[in-house]
């Protein structure tokens, strides 16, 4: 089954029935002519933002799959890149939550001062001024504990590097997106590997919101265990692989059996 075509199609679905929804609200409120109208001018305006974003994810280019037989291959030809700088993100630094917390709390204190309220240890402020507290903390707290879970794991393989070899991919639980790193965590593997013919689909992004700059993988076989529903996996594009961005697209279209989307 191919789960991104079927997203795909469930995607659609969905877009059809909330622009029907959206004229149905607007006949209801307005009228048929009118309410239709309405309806599709602002379906019609967030169409035009979505489609902007899609139009700035278009595929700008495509390396083509080039194998190579493997009696003509060089066996011992890799690719190591050492990481470094990507490990600077398990440093734990609990100042911007604090300082996001002293500001909350002074804007909230700030309206009970010009409105004139009391302070009292059963105040409903006071307690209102604990919960936030409460909630920041927690948050700390939990950050604290997963970044200690992935420098312990960390621990266990100390020299942290990425091997692009004639088998597949060595890659470090630490660049590689939420679904590899719960499967790293849980089963205690601070590095995963991928080969090459588990590889269906290869797509580079730029990145965008909440999503980091990646190659996309869409993985079949063994291999799916590292991913969600989707069958997808992220390789963060960090500052150390964009530097050998290049022979790493070149290196894998000499072994993958399909192309390589470039997405603007």
């Amino acid at each position: 089954m191919n789960f991104k075509k079927t997203f795909d199609y469930i995607v659609l679905f969905f877009s059809i029935v909330t622009v029907v929804l959206i004229c149905a609200l607007g006949v209801a409120l307005f009228g048929v002519y009118q309410g239709l109208l309405y309806g599709l001018i602002l379906t019609l305006f967030f169409g035009v933002i979505i489609a902007i974003g899609l139009w700035s994810q278009r595929v700008k280019k495509i390396i083509k799959s080039s194998p190579v037989a493997m009696d003509s291959m060089s066996k011992n030809e890799i690719i190591e890149i050492p990481l470094v700088e990507s490990l600077k993100k398990y440093e734990f630094n609990a100042w911007p939550i604090v300082i996001a917390l002293i500001v909350v709390l002074f804007v909230l204190n700030f309206q009970f001062i010009l409105n004139d309220f009391e302070y009292s240890f059963g105040n409903i402020f006071f307690w209102l001024n604990a919960i936030i507290i409460s909630i920041f903390s927690t948050a700390i707290i939990f950050l604290r504990i997963d970044l200690n879970k992935k420098k312990d794991l960390l621990k266990l393989s100390p020299v942290r590097r990425v091997l692009f070899t004639h088998e597949g991919m060595h890659l470090p639980f630490e660049m590689i997106t939420q679904s590899g790193v719960v499967f790293a965590l849980k089963y205690q593997q601070p590095d995963i590997f991928i080969p090459w013919n588990e590889i269906q689909s290869w797509e580079v992004y730029p990145g965008g919101g909440k999503s980091p700059s990646q190659f996309s993988l869409g993985l079949t076989g063994d291999s799916k265990k590292y991913c969600r529903t989707l069958g997808l996996l992220g390789i963060v594009r960090t500052s150390e692989i964009s530097l050998h961005e290049e022979r790493i697209l070149n290196f894998a279209s000499q072994h993958l059996s399909c192309d390589i989307r470039i997405r603007s």
